[in-house]
């Protein structure tokens, strides 16, 4: 094939590959950092890695060409598990947030419901959760993968795969 053609085609494929990283990031909305483009000239040989990724070779420069946006700042999923009576859920949550703002932004989001009241120096009090409500005589007590809890919801901060279970006691 004519060297110019091979030079066009390159090109085209880098263009390409940027555009489809480009508009993945963007459907996702993931930060990205486009892939440094080197200018391709019919003088300049092009190489094939054995994952079939363009790479373009001058006396100056070697770089393979990122076909994939980047992965900045994306973390993967904490999740607990929330039981309360017949209410069954998995809560998403951020690391080193204490429960009870877990618990706000669950609700938010439609995963449970709660009430409570928050007492100055105590923290917040839960008096219902999903289909659980305190009555007199019976106060909601929480339990950390079946051990009773030693914190309040303001205080404890969840752990990846905890399972905290509401009790009427």
């Amino acid at each position: 094939m004519n060297k110019k053609y091979t030079s066009i085609i390159i090109f085209g494929i880098l263009i390409l590959a940027t555009a489809g990283a480009l508009g993945y990031a963007i459907q996702k909305k993931e930060h990205f950092i486009a892939p440094y483009v080197i200018p391709v000239a019919s003088s300049v040989p092009v190489a094939k890695t054995p994952d079939a990724s363009p790479v373009v070779k001058n006396d100056l420069v070697q770089k393979k060409v990122d076909q994939t946006p980047s992965t900045i700042n994306q973390t993967p999923t904490l999740s607990i598990t929330v039981v309360a009576g017949e209410t069954k859920v998995g809560i998403p949550y951020i690391e080193n947030e204490t429960f009870y703002s877990t618990l706000v932004s669950a609700q938010k989001s439609g995963l449970i419901t709660f009430t409570g009241k928050e007492y100055s120096g105590l923290g917040f009090f839960v008096s219902d959760i999903g289909d659980l409500h305190m009555t007199p005589g019976k106060n909601l007590l929480y339990y950390i993968n079946g051990k009773e809890a030693s914190v309040g919801v303001s205080t404890y901060i969840p752990k990846n795969g905890d399972v905290v279970e509401w009790r009427l006691n």
